[in-house]
Protein backbone atom coordinates (compact mmCIF):
# COMPACT_ATOMS: atom_id res chain seq x y z
CA UNK A 1 0.00 0.00 0.00
CA UNK A 2 1.50 3.29 -0.56
CA UNK A 3 1.32 5.59 2.27
CA UNK A 4 -0.41 8.82 3.23
CA UNK A 5 0.82 11.71 4.90
CA UNK A 6 -1.88 14.00 6.44
CA UNK A 7 -1.09 17.48 8.79
CA UNK A 8 -4.55 18.80 10.58
CA UNK A 9 -3.86 22.72 11.76
CA UNK A 10 -5.15 23.62 15.10
CA UNK A 11 -3.51 26.26 18.13
CA UNK A 12 -4.76 23.91 20.46
CA UNK A 13 -7.83 23.13 23.22
CA UNK A 14 -9.72 21.69 19.88
CA UNK A 15 -9.10 18.20 21.53
CA UNK A 16 -5.97 17.71 19.74
CA UNK A 17 -4.39 15.64 22.10
CA UNK A 18 -7.39 13.11 22.33
CA UNK A 19 -7.59 13.14 18.24
CA UNK A 20 -4.16 11.47 17.79
CA UNK A 21 -4.54 8.95 20.22
CA UNK A 22 -7.72 7.79 18.64
CA UNK A 23 -6.30 8.31 15.06
CA UNK A 24 -3.35 5.90 16.54
CA UNK A 25 -5.32 3.69 18.19
CA UNK A 26 -5.58 2.32 14.19
CA UNK A 27 -2.55 -0.84 13.93
CA UNK A 28 -2.08 0.91 10.29
CA UNK A 29 -1.96 4.64 11.40
CA UNK A 30 0.06 7.01 13.76
CA UNK A 31 -0.69 10.69 14.62
CA UNK A 32 2.05 12.71 16.15
CA UNK A 33 0.81 15.48 18.69
CA UNK A 34 2.43 18.74 19.26
CA UNK A 35 6.40 19.87 18.86
CA UNK A 36 7.15 16.35 19.89
CA UNK A 37 10.65 15.13 18.76
CA UNK A 38 10.14 11.83 20.47
CA UNK A 39 6.34 11.08 19.43
CA UNK A 40 6.79 7.45 20.01
CA UNK A 41 7.13 8.19 23.66
CA UNK A 42 4.61 6.38 26.05
CA UNK A 43 6.03 6.39 29.45
CA UNK A 44 5.45 10.13 30.87
CA UNK A 45 2.86 11.92 32.66
CA UNK A 46 1.21 14.91 31.28
CA UNK A 47 3.79 17.28 33.01
CA UNK A 48 6.43 15.76 31.87
CA UNK A 49 5.21 15.12 28.60
CA UNK A 50 4.26 19.20 28.49
CA UNK A 51 7.38 20.07 29.55
CA UNK A 52 9.24 18.03 26.88
CA UNK A 53 6.89 19.64 24.46
CA UNK A 54 7.75 23.17 25.47
CA UNK A 55 11.58 22.15 25.42
CA UNK A 56 10.98 20.67 22.09
CA UNK A 57 9.56 23.40 20.21
CA UNK A 58 11.67 26.35 18.74
CA UNK A 59 13.34 22.97 16.80
CA UNK A 60 10.32 21.35 15.78
CA UNK A 61 9.26 25.32 14.38
CA UNK A 62 12.35 25.16 12.74
CA UNK A 63 11.64 22.15 10.51
CA UNK A 64 9.80 21.42 7.63
CA UNK A 65 7.01 18.79 7.22
CA UNK A 66 8.91 16.89 5.34
CA UNK A 67 11.72 16.93 8.12
CA UNK A 68 9.46 15.76 10.87
CA UNK A 69 7.63 13.17 8.75
CA UNK A 70 11.08 11.69 8.16
CA UNK A 71 11.49 11.15 12.01
CA UNK A 72 8.20 9.42 11.89
CA UNK A 73 8.96 7.04 9.16
CA UNK A 74 11.24 5.29 11.06
CA UNK A 75 8.54 3.10 12.45
CA UNK A 76 6.41 0.90 9.71
CA UNK A 77 2.74 2.69 9.72
CA UNK A 78 0.75 2.99 6.26
CA UNK A 79 -0.79 6.19 7.29
CA UNK A 80 1.62 8.94 9.41
CA UNK A 81 -0.05 12.37 10.40
CA UNK A 82 0.91 15.43 12.71
CA UNK A 83 -1.96 17.66 14.47
CA UNK A 84 -0.83 21.11 16.36
CA UNK A 85 2.79 20.83 15.35
CA UNK A 86 4.21 22.24 12.31
CA UNK A 87 1.70 24.85 10.28
CA UNK A 88 2.04 24.96 6.66
CA UNK A 89 0.69 27.57 3.94
CA UNK A 90 -1.46 24.86 1.45
CA UNK A 91 -0.12 26.71 -1.22
CA UNK A 92 3.14 25.66 -0.65
CA UNK A 93 2.40 21.89 -0.63
CA UNK A 94 3.75 20.98 -4.17
CA UNK A 95 7.45 21.74 -3.14
CA UNK A 96 7.25 19.24 -0.35
CA UNK A 97 8.82 15.82 -1.10
CA UNK A 98 5.54 13.92 0.32
CA UNK A 99 1.96 14.53 -0.91
CA UNK A 100 0.19 15.86 1.95
CA UNK A 101 -3.62 15.93 2.95
CA UNK A 102 -4.01 19.35 5.04
CA UNK A 103 -7.29 20.14 7.24
CA UNK A 104 -8.06 21.99 10.26
CA UNK A 105 -9.62 21.05 13.29
CA UNK A 106 -11.63 24.02 14.77
CA UNK A 107 -13.89 24.68 18.34
CA UNK A 108 -16.29 27.24 19.76
CA UNK A 109 -14.26 29.95 20.27
CA UNK A 110 -15.73 30.86 23.59
CA UNK A 111 -15.65 27.76 25.01
CA UNK A 112 -12.03 27.37 23.47
CA UNK A 113 -10.77 30.46 24.95
CA UNK A 114 -11.99 28.86 28.41
CA UNK A 115 -10.00 26.18 27.71
CA UNK A 116 -7.26 27.83 26.49
CA UNK A 117 -6.73 29.79 29.76
CA UNK A 118 -7.39 27.30 31.91
CA UNK A 119 -4.31 25.11 30.56
CA UNK A 120 -2.16 28.48 30.46
CA UNK A 121 -3.38 28.64 34.06
CA UNK A 122 -2.21 24.99 34.80
CA UNK A 123 1.14 25.35 32.72
CA UNK A 124 1.97 28.92 35.22
CA UNK A 125 1.90 26.89 37.71
CA UNK A 126 3.23 23.29 37.10
CA UNK A 127 5.99 24.33 35.09
CA UNK A 128 8.71 26.74 36.25
CA UNK A 129 10.26 27.07 33.47
CA UNK A 130 7.64 28.04 31.82
CA UNK A 131 6.27 30.43 34.49
CA UNK A 132 9.29 32.34 33.86
CA UNK A 133 8.19 33.27 30.01
CA UNK A 134 4.75 33.83 31.06
CA UNK A 135 5.15 36.96 32.02
CA UNK A 136 6.90 38.95 29.04
CA UNK A 137 4.88 36.83 26.38
CA UNK A 138 1.69 38.01 28.19
CA UNK A 139 2.86 41.42 28.18
CA UNK A 140 3.61 41.51 24.73
CA UNK A 141 0.18 40.47 23.28
CA UNK A 142 -1.34 43.01 25.46
CA UNK A 143 1.12 45.44 23.01
CA UNK A 144 -0.20 43.55 20.26
CA UNK A 145 -4.09 44.38 21.29
CA UNK A 146 -3.37 48.33 21.86
CA UNK A 147 -1.55 48.57 18.85
CA UNK A 148 -4.50 46.98 16.91
CA UNK A 149 -6.97 49.20 18.54
CA UNK A 150 -8.46 47.08 21.45
CA UNK A 151 -10.24 48.69 24.04
CA UNK A 152 -8.91 47.32 27.77
CA UNK A 153 -8.52 48.42 31.39
CA UNK A 154 -4.82 49.71 31.57
CA UNK A 155 -2.44 47.13 32.19
CA UNK A 156 -1.13 47.78 35.69
CA UNK A 157 -5.02 47.52 36.83
CA UNK A 158 -5.43 43.66 35.40
CA UNK A 159 -4.82 40.64 37.40
CA UNK A 160 -2.80 37.61 36.50
CA UNK A 161 -5.76 35.82 34.88
CA UNK A 162 -6.88 38.83 33.08
CA UNK A 163 -3.63 38.89 31.26
CA UNK A 164 -4.30 35.41 30.45
CA UNK A 165 -7.75 36.42 29.16
CA UNK A 166 -5.97 38.96 27.16
CA UNK A 167 -3.10 36.70 25.65
CA UNK A 168 -5.62 33.57 25.15
CA UNK A 169 -7.75 35.81 23.02
CA UNK A 170 -4.63 37.15 21.08
CA UNK A 171 -2.92 33.91 20.26
CA UNK A 172 -6.36 32.17 19.82
CA UNK A 173 -7.57 34.58 16.73
CA UNK A 174 -3.78 35.51 15.23
CA UNK A 175 -3.30 31.95 14.55
CA UNK A 176 -6.90 30.22 14.05
CA UNK A 177 -6.65 27.61 11.72
CA UNK A 178 -9.57 29.33 9.79
CA UNK A 179 -6.92 31.57 8.25
CA UNK A 180 -6.11 28.74 6.14
CA UNK A 181 -9.44 29.71 3.57
CA UNK A 182 -9.80 26.50 1.17
CA UNK A 183 -8.69 23.50 3.50
CA UNK A 184 -11.51 21.06 4.79
CA UNK A 185 -12.75 22.28 8.24
CA UNK A 186 -13.56 19.70 10.81
CA UNK A 187 -15.43 20.54 14.18
CA UNK A 188 -14.13 19.07 17.21
CA UNK A 189 -17.67 18.94 18.84
CA UNK A 190 -18.50 16.89 15.61
CA UNK A 191 -15.87 13.93 16.40
CA UNK A 192 -17.06 12.59 19.82
CA UNK A 193 -19.89 10.52 17.78
CA UNK A 194 -18.79 7.39 15.54
CA UNK A 195 -20.16 8.98 12.21
CA UNK A 196 -17.93 12.39 13.11
CA UNK A 197 -15.26 10.18 13.27
CA UNK A 198 -15.34 7.90 11.01
CA UNK A 199 -15.70 11.12 8.22
CA UNK A 200 -12.18 12.49 9.37
CA UNK A 201 -10.90 8.94 9.50
CA UNK A 202 -11.69 8.77 6.25
CA UNK A 203 -10.34 12.43 4.89
CA UNK A 204 -7.17 11.78 6.53
CA UNK A 205 -6.63 8.29 5.34
CA UNK A 206 -8.29 8.91 1.90
CA UNK A 207 -9.88 5.69 2.09
CA UNK A 208 -6.92 3.43 2.48
CA UNK A 209 -7.54 2.70 6.03
CA UNK A 210 -11.24 0.84 7.18
CA UNK A 211 -12.78 2.81 10.06
CA UNK A 212 -14.52 -0.63 11.53
CA UNK A 213 -16.88 -1.32 13.84
CA UNK A 214 -14.30 -2.82 16.54
CA UNK A 215 -12.24 0.27 15.54
CA UNK A 216 -14.79 2.96 16.76
CA UNK A 217 -15.69 1.67 19.31
CA UNK A 218 -12.41 1.52 20.75
CA UNK A 219 -11.94 5.19 19.83
CA UNK A 220 -15.47 6.25 21.46
CA UNK A 221 -14.31 4.06 24.83
CA UNK A 222 -11.11 6.89 25.07
CA UNK A 223 -10.94 9.13 28.01
CA UNK A 224 -11.59 12.28 26.95
CA UNK A 225 -9.47 15.18 28.45
CA UNK A 226 -11.02 18.41 28.51
CA UNK A 227 -14.85 17.59 30.10
CA UNK A 228 -16.21 20.58 30.12
CA UNK A 229 -19.52 21.17 28.07
CA UNK A 230 -18.81 21.56 24.46
CA UNK A 231 -22.76 22.68 23.45
CA UNK A 232 -23.86 26.34 22.90
CA UNK A 233 -25.36 26.53 26.16
CA UNK A 234 -21.97 26.35 27.77
CA UNK A 235 -20.92 28.93 25.36
CA UNK A 236 -23.55 31.28 26.57
CA UNK A 237 -22.99 30.67 30.04
CA UNK A 238 -19.48 31.36 29.87
CA UNK A 239 -20.00 34.83 28.15
CA UNK A 240 -22.32 35.95 30.10
CA UNK A 241 -19.88 35.11 33.35
CA UNK A 242 -16.83 37.77 31.48
CA UNK A 243 -16.90 41.68 32.18
CA UNK A 244 -17.88 44.02 29.23
CA UNK A 245 -14.02 44.35 28.05
CA UNK A 246 -13.76 40.99 27.96
CA UNK A 247 -16.73 40.34 26.01
CA UNK A 248 -16.57 43.02 23.68
CA UNK A 249 -12.39 42.11 23.27
CA UNK A 250 -13.18 38.53 22.05
CA UNK A 251 -15.94 40.28 19.74
CA UNK A 252 -13.50 43.12 18.46
CA UNK A 253 -11.07 40.35 17.58
CA UNK A 254 -13.27 38.30 15.77
CA UNK A 255 -14.38 40.75 13.51
CA UNK A 256 -10.61 42.79 13.39
CA UNK A 257 -9.72 39.09 11.70
CA UNK A 258 -12.75 38.64 10.05
CA UNK A 259 -13.43 35.48 11.73
CA UNK A 260 -16.89 35.66 12.78
CA UNK A 261 -18.27 34.88 9.21
CA UNK A 262 -16.03 31.63 9.00
CA UNK A 263 -17.77 30.32 12.48
CA UNK A 264 -21.01 31.12 11.11
CA UNK A 265 -20.51 29.13 8.31
CA UNK A 266 -19.37 26.45 10.41
CA UNK A 267 -23.22 26.75 12.28
CA UNK A 268 -20.95 28.27 15.47
CA UNK A 269 -23.75 30.84 16.59
CA UNK A 270 -21.94 33.83 16.61
CA UNK A 271 -24.52 36.65 17.78
CA UNK A 272 -22.31 38.12 20.80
Amino acid sequence: MTRQYFNLLSTGRTATHWIANAISLHPRAFCAHGPDLEPFRSDETEKQRTSRHHRDSAKVAAMTLDDYFDLLETRDFDVYGLIHGIGVDPAQLPNFRRRYFVAAVTREPIVRLRSFIARWQYEAEALPEWHEQTGPWLAGHYASCVQAGMTMPPQDQLSFTDLLFIGAAWWMTVNDPLHNRGVPIFRCEDLGDRQGFAKLFTAITQGRLEADADYLDAVMALPRQDQRALGPDSARAEFASWTSWQQKLLGDLLDLFRLRPAYRDLNYDMNF
